[in-house]
């Protein structure tokens, strides 16, 4: 019985000296390493806080190119157009009666069904295509929506606080008019401020759809139809435009997800493109605790020859928040530690 007990003190021990380590180890992967460079990298994947953090020193005379990195989405086009009259997802994501029309709370695509309505607009190249709604504000930036019809990107806009119509001129579709969907793709909260989109109606030429769970459908899985873009890169690089980046500085390059180590993938993507013959040094823009593995990582793959430099705008501190979210965020931390020690022993034993 004795050393049953002692062993169950050193076991238990042992969990809570791992916990220890582990919740001291913040630091070490919350790594903020710049080198001197003219040239970013930025992974798709990072929250848009980070992105919208970035957008002055892009836009400084500092830097002369973007290069943003990261997966092609995946082909949906048959599944939305065939899910139109099933019992897809209601959209509605907020409590009943709130301000009317339907809140998006996470990025998410909202569809309307044009197929069955008829349009009542006149017969030319073109559509005039309204949309009503309003958004809420965090850290600076308002509910940002893009605009895509029959799964092809039209453009895009940042709503305000009070509910304004957003009017587009679109190209008339060649094989009519299938769908109209509002996606929306800077969903964060900040400090206690939560960044959602309620989208009102939808209305082209002098037919109106109102925004309800008969009329219209929330897709919450990203695909080329419901995003309207083929990549993660070309989507944040219209994002970044209509946050102010100038477009000539900003590149994309995209891979196929064929791994869950996308960050491996990304830095295995530059190193085999054109962009790897023109760089010398380079810093990266990651995400928070990701940022030591992305620097690792990059600086593995593209070798001794090309400084490489890591940004991140993530908190440094998780010890403020509910305990839920301090131990979701401990528990992120934990799966990244993991991940970044499978990566060190891959690329620091052959992997490269």
């Amino acid at each position: 019985m004795k050393k049953l007990l002692i062993g169950i003190i050193f076991f238990i021990s042992i969990i809570v000296l791992m916990v220890v380590a582990l919740y001291l180890s913040r630091p070490f992967f919350h790594f903020i390493h710049p080198v001197k460079a003219d040239q970013l990298i930025i992974e798709a994947w990072i929250s848009p806080f980070e992105i919208e953090q970035a957008v002055q020193m892009i836009n400084s005379d500092s830097i002369s190119r973007v290069v943003i990195v990261g997966r092609n989405y995946p082909e949906d086009s048959n599944l939305i157009i065939s899910a139109f009259d099933t019992d897809l997802e209601s959209g509605r994501e907020s409590e009943e009666g709130r301000d009317g029309g339907i809140w998006l709370l996470t990025n998410s695509s909202l569809v309307f069904n044009f197929m069955a309505i008829p349009v009542a607009c006149e017969l030319d190249d073109s559509l005039k295509i309204e949309v009503r709604a309003k958004g809420t504000e965090s850290a600076g930036f308002f509910a940002h929506f893009n605009l895509i019809v029959n799964g092809d990107y039209q453009s895009g806009s940042f709503t305000t606080a009070n509910c304004s119509i957003f009017s587009f001129i679109v190209k008339q579709p060649s094989d009519g008019l299938q769908s109209v969907i509002i996606h929306f793709d800077n969903d964060l909260v900040h400090h206690n401020q939560d960044r959602n989109l309620n989208v009102i109606s939808v209305k082209v030429g002098d037919t109106e759809i109102e925004a309800n769970d008969q009329c219209s459908h929330l897709i919450k899985n990203s695909g080329k139809y419901a995003n309207g873009f083929n990549s993660q890169p070309l989507e944040l690089m219209h994002y970044l435009v209509q946050a102010g980046v100038q477009p000539e500085k900003i590149s994309t390059i995209s891979f196929e997800p064929v791994s869950r180590n996308q960050t491996l993938l990304a830095a295995r993507t530059i190193k085999n493109s054109p962009f790897f013959t023109e760089i010398n040094s380079v810093n990266i823009i990651s995400s928070g605790i990701h940022s030591r593995r992305t620097w690792f990582t990059y600086k593995k793959i593209l070798g001794d020859d090309i400084q490489v430099g890591v940004i991140n705008f993530g908190q440094s501190d998780f010890k403020k928040g509910t305990h839920a979210e301090g131990f979701s965020k401990f528990l992120l931390l934990a799966d990244e530690a993991f991940s970044y020690l499978i990566n060190w022993f891959y690329l620091s034993f052959g992997g490269v």
